[in-house]
């Protein structure tokens, strides 16, 4: 039971996440997805994307597609937390498999999240101006027109480049969060709630910005495709058509909001990850206590 403990605690903090971070995230995706060049890249910055979203869509449209990512995230968590705290089981010290057991978590979250982000992001990049009809009326309907106009490839679309995000991007995550837990646990006491909401916060906004030209390339290639039409065929040449259209900066664009989402979002999954790990923990010992009582 105990080698549970980390998929539900996992599971329960990644839902924590959600909720904090989906507005953030919606901006952020709507910002890497949209192209434009000189005078156009303005309409496309933060506070003109956020403030046209509520403009057009009420605050409701900050929380679209949430449905996919409380569900991918929730499962995501999961794997991640489940699979990186029974590997990091099998080392000495947690220092010395954050990074391996991360990258190994990483990999294996990869073939749920990608379906289940694809549909996110393309919910996300709908808009409900009179102008532009939906394609998609929710989560489902969104997976069954992908899976019937192009089969289960289509399902995982944008699937190499997810790859090159999380394998190494996770294992940066669990290391960098190992490392700050051990430098705060120093300066304040390891059982403060800060040591968690701090480490986990950093370890997120560290994270991100480590992988973040590939996460908008992610963005973009999964993005892509709407109503038939591709502009890519395939994450490299996205890579180049986007460079060659915009220059270096499009690679950072989007990184106001990922970077304000990532600390809050990760404080609250780290956060609320151990929570449930101490109460699942606490469970665990019960029926033990009772037989030693039983026994005396």
């Amino acid at each position: 039971m105990k080698a549970l403990n980390d998929f539900i605690a996992g599971w329960f903090g990644g839902c924590a996440g959600v909720v904090v971070g989906q507005p953030l995230d919606t901006v952020k995706v709507r910002m890497q997805a949209a192209y434009g060049k000189g005078k156009a890249t303005k309409t496309l910055d933060f506070k003109t994307v956020f403030s046209s979203t509520i403009k057009n869509e009420s605050v409701s449209g900050l929380f679209k597609g949430m449905v996919p990512p409380l569900t991918a995230v929730a499962i995501q968590n999961a794997i991640l937390f489940g699979i990186y705290g029974n590997t990091l089981k099998l080392f000495k010290s947690q220092s010395d498999g954050s990074y391996f057991a991360g990258s190994l978590a990483g990999l294996a979250q990869c073939f749920i999240i990608c379906p289940l982000d694809l549909v996110k992001v393309k919910l996300q990049m709908q808009t409900e101006a009179k102008r532009v009809s939906s394609l998609y009326r929710g989560s489902l309907d969104c997976l069954q027109k992908i899976f019937k106009a192009r089969g289960l490839a289509g399902c995982f679309q944008g699937f190499s480049v997810v790859l090159l995000r999380d394998v190494p991007g996770f294992g940066v995550y669990f290391g960098t969060y190992e490392l700050f837990t051990h430098w705060l646990s120093k300066i304040t006491s390891q059982s403060s709630v800060l040591v968690p909401l701090i480490a986990g916060g950093l370890s997120g906004v560290v994270s991100w910005v480590s992988t973040f030209p590939l996460d908008v390339i992610k963005s973009r290639v999964q993005a892509d495709g709407n109503r038939g039409n591709y502009r890519y065929s395939g994450f490299v040449d996205c890579a180049v058509k986007s460079y060659r259209s915009e220059g270096l900066v499009v690679f950072t664009r989007g990184l106001l909001p990922t970077i304000l989402r990532a600390f809050p979002t990760n404080a609250a999954i780290f956060y609320v990850h151990g929570l449930v790990l101490k109460i699942l923990h606490k469970k665990d010992q019960i029926p033990s206590d009772i037989s030693l009582v039983e026994e005396q």
